[in-house]
């Protein structure tokens, strides 16, 4: 075949790529350069728990695995913002587009944080089924894009919009076992926690969720594991909502009717 046919069958191929809405084939990220990338993610995270255990050996065990987690979640909070605000594509537009270099560096290393965490999970048996299976999507999500070369603006959204209300969390944790949350302090951190939760995981999760499963380029498992994530975001808040209605709405109204009476 002549280069002036084959030029011309490139272009006859593209064409039709275009007109038929398919998105041009990504490369798939899971190589050896992502695969040792990834174990040394995995390998700091131990790492960094174990040198906790270490030098922190006052505490417990699941105190020094929640200083990895605060960790995580500050860390990977600040970079999924800087992706998505900062250095582009934008999310809600980009969609089941080829991961680029820098999304590949935040998915890598908190895929190493939760196959960590998953781990010690399991062996310490700390944590119930919702959250393991969380934890199950949030791994297999990142495995697809690995192996699809895919969906990395929307993982790394994801990802964002989880981890920026996990020191809230810890940070009620840690209150909680020094003795110091009470007050002020713990309406703050309650209610900081439930609105953020509800403004990042509902509030924009729901239309991300919505431009994703409507777009036509996304493949089945990448939608069911974008239904499994937001479910379980919806789980979670709604087990938030009856935690708040009983702390503070249903004894302010069990207050109320004494005073009355």
């Amino acid at each position: 075949m002549s280069i002036e046919a084959l030029t011309e069958e490139l272009i006859r191929d593209g064409s039709n790529l275009l007109s038929a809405n398919k998105p041009f084939p990504a490369p798939t990220l899971l190589n050896q350069t992502t695969i040792l990338g990834l174990t040394g993610a995995f390998l700091f995270w131990l790492d960094l728990y174990l040198i906790l255990l270490i030098f922190n050996s006052k505490r417990s065990p699941e105190w020094n695995c929640r200083l990895c987690t605060l960790f995580h979640g500050l860390v990977s909070a600040f970079l999924s913002f800087v992706s998505c605000f900062w250095l582009g594509p934008w999310p809600f537009s980009h969609i089941a587009q080829p991961c680029n270099n820098f999304q590949l560096a935040i998915i890598l290393i908190s895929l190493g944080y939760f196959l960590f965490d998953f781990s010690w999970c399991i062996w310490s048996n700390s944590e119930g089924p919702i959250m393991l299976l969380h934890h199950m999507f949030s791994i297999s999500g990142f495995i697809l894009v690995l192996c699809t070369g895919r969906y990395g603006s929307e993982i790394v959204a994801t990802l964002g919009g989880s981890e920026v209300t996990n020191p809230f969390l810890q940070g009620r944790w840690f209150l909680q076992r020094t003795g110091h949350y009470n007050g002020k302090k713990e309406f703050l951190l309650d209610w900081a926690f439930v609105i953020l939760f509800g403004v990042m995981r509902l509030g924009l999760g729901t239309p991300l969720t919505y431009f994703f499963l409507t777009n036509p380029n996304v493949i089945l498992p990448a939608r069911i594991g974008s239904i499994g994530i937001f479910s379980i975001s919806l789980l979670f808040f709604l087990q938030l909502a009856r935690f708040i209605y009983k702390k503070y709405i249903s004894k302010q109204r069990r207050q109320k009717r004494r005073e009355n009476n």
